[in-house]
This record gives C-alpha cells, structure tokens and sequence, in this order.
C-alpha cells in the first residue's frame, strides 16, 4: 500500500540554535503524528502575560504574550497584530527591528510597518491569511496557489471547536525525494482552519522553526499556546440560533437553535423536550 506525506501543524517544532531542546513527537512514513511538547526549563524568567487579541472583521481570536523575544532586535519587544486594509491578512510581530543587523544603536531602532513586513522575502512574522471558499474543491484550489500546483487537500479532522476543521496538505509524495514533492514542495509546517458554514479557511505557513520564545536562551516556547487558543467567531456550525426564550419573572433569557421544542414544567415534572428548573 503506498504511503503518503501529509503536512499540517504537527511538523512544528524544530531546535533553536542554543535554545532548549524541543521534544518531538516520533515521525512515521505517513508524517508527523502528534503535537510536539516543549520542555520546561530551569530558567528564573516570570510567565509570560497573555492577552486576547480580537479581530471582529477577520473573524477570529487568538492569545498573544504581552512581549516575545526578537532576534533581528536582540532584546525582548512588544507583540503587535497588524492588520493589512486588504481585510485579508493579519501579520503577528515584535513591534520593532534594526535597520543595521549588526547595530544595536538607538538610532538604527525602526518600528515594523504593513510595507516592511510585505517587501520581507519571509516575512519575521507569522501572516494569516483569511480567504472565502465556497466548498472542498475551491479548498483545494486555493491550496495549489499557494502551496503548489501537485498540493491536494489532506485529511480534515474537526478541531475541539465544532465545526472547525484542522486540514492537512497532501503532497501525493510517498518520500521528500519523490519527484511529486517537486509540485508540492512543502516540508515545513503549515496551520490551516477551514469553516464549512462561514465558506472560509484561515491559514498560516509555520516554516520548519518556532517563532515566539521569551528569551534568547528559548527558556519558554510560545507557538503551541498561541495556536491551541486559536478560535473562529461567530456561528460555525451552520445551526441558526433563532429561537430566544424569556422569563422576566425568572430573570432567565436564552436562544436555541430552531429544532429544540421547548415546555415549561414549573417544578420538577420530566417532558419530553427542554426542561427548565429554577
């Protein structure tokens, strides 16, 4: 039976250079299997402050540390979320950089900007973007664009938000040296979303290294939690929350979907249906 390379965000995470090890799960022929967990480390550094950063016109939500540690500064900055007025991506980012690699001067101290961050050939940045697709086979195009022309739509696994779905690339490739990895060259890590009942994919290239880490020791590793608070806003499961139920006596006021019969049994009497007891 042939195999497959099938590529999601379980390639992350690969070892800092002088950072703390990262422990991977086992790679198998199919890829890789399971989420990858960081070791703690001995270092005095404070946890890190999260925040929730909402975006209401994109559509989602996701923690963020207060500050991560930015190589091209060589010291600890703000994370900021830019958000370019194409209303299709959002670029998460230390605040700031060096105009001169090898300076640390003040002066050479630059502020990242959306025309910064698009002239990057990677860009020092994590860019989500967010497309509309009417269905899987519109999926998949999109995917050929921006993965390669031999990429199909893996496996989708709904995520622990219902009616989210986790999706992998198939690279069709049974090893990297396959000649149908040259159509779908993808041996990095990838984040993909994909909402059936809003027509949208949220998506990010993760590259084979983490991004966010506390310090310049990598004493804390912060790609996995910022992605496991990723959440879609707004319905997702196409069930329209239409019917609202209202007891001003009781103070209670709620909605539920159309197909829920509702009775009200003052007291503790069974019915069949929604059943309310204050």
């Amino acid at each position: 039976m042939s195999r497959r390379i099938f590529i999601t965000l379980s390639a992350v995470i690969l070892v800092l250079s002088g950072c703390t090890p990262v422990e991977q799960s086992p790679v198998d022929e199919e890829g890789l299997s399971s989420s990858p967990s960081v070791s703690s480390s001995s270092s005095s550094i404070a946890p890190a402050s999260f925040r929730t950063y909402t975006n209401t016109t994109l559509g989602f939500s996701m923690d963020l540390p207060e500050t991560v540690y930015e190589y091209g500064a060589r010291e600890t900055e703000p994370l900021v979320a830019l958000e370019d007025p194409s209303g299709k991506t959002v670029y998460i980012t230390a605040q700031y950089y060096y105009a001169d690699e090898n300076s640390s001067s003040p002066s050479d101290r630059r502020e990242k900007t959306l025309e910064y961050l698009r002239a990057q050939d990677w860009p020092p940045a994590w860019e989500l973007s967010i497309e509309n697709v009417e269905d899987e086979e519109e999926l998949t195009a999109l995917l050929r664009r921006e993965y390669g022309s031999g990429c199909s739509t893996g496996e989708k696994n709904e995520t622990a938000q219902q009616g989210v779905y986790d999706v992998s690339i198939d690279t069709h490739a049974e090893s990297l040296d396959d000649l149908a990895f040259e159509n779908c060259p993808v041996n990095y890590a990838v984040f993909i979303r994909y909402v059936p009942a809003q027509k949208k994919v949220f998506y990010l290239t993760l590259g084979q290294d983490v991004s966010f880490i506390a310090d310049d020791m990598g004493s804390e590793v912060y790609d996995v939690r910022m992605l496991e608070s990723f959440r879609v806003l707004g319905e997702t499961t196409g069930i329209p929350y239409i019917n609202t139920f209202t007891d001003p006596a009781a103070g209670v006021r709620f909605t539920v979907p159309e197909d829920v019969t509702m009775r009200m049994r003052y007291g503790w009497q069974e019915d069949s249906g929604l059943v309310l007891r204050y």
